[in-house]
């Protein structure tokens, strides 16, 4: 086997197709510069948005992390009494039920006496 051949195995078939058909090598890419550059009124905008944050919060009603996690813990809270509150319907429901039960047999023999 050749060199250039080996070579193509090395870099499997992705390489290979971009060797063939593709641009530039990863040896001749030219580093690439970052598509924004900070500018100087940035620090004075961020700076007055640092300022003025609590106002913008209030005005636009924007949440903020305490916010998320006050509403969690609210959450937390009320499923956990659903929860209980679907256990006490469930017991409740089962104690009415063999209630019932009796009634219908008290019932019965109340009938039977009274023949």
């Amino acid at each position: 086997m050749t060199d250039e051949i080996i070579e193509e195995e090395k870099k499997g078939f992705f390489g290979w197709l971009t060797s063939r058909f593709g641009g530039k090598k990863d040896e001749e890419e030219e580093p690439q510069e970052p598509a924004y550059k900070r500018r100087l009124f940035d620090g004075r905008i961020e700076k007055y948005l640092d300022q003025n944050l609590d106002s913008y919060i209030s005005e636009y009603g924007i949440v903020t992390d305490l916010d998320l996690e006050a509403y969690d813990q609210r959450y937390t809270r009320l499923t956990g009494n659903v929860k209980e509150m679907k256990e006490y319907m469930l017991d409740s429901d089962a104690i009415i039920s063999s209630m019932e039960k009796e009634l219908v047999l008290i019932e019965k023999s109340a009938k039977k006496g009274k023949k």
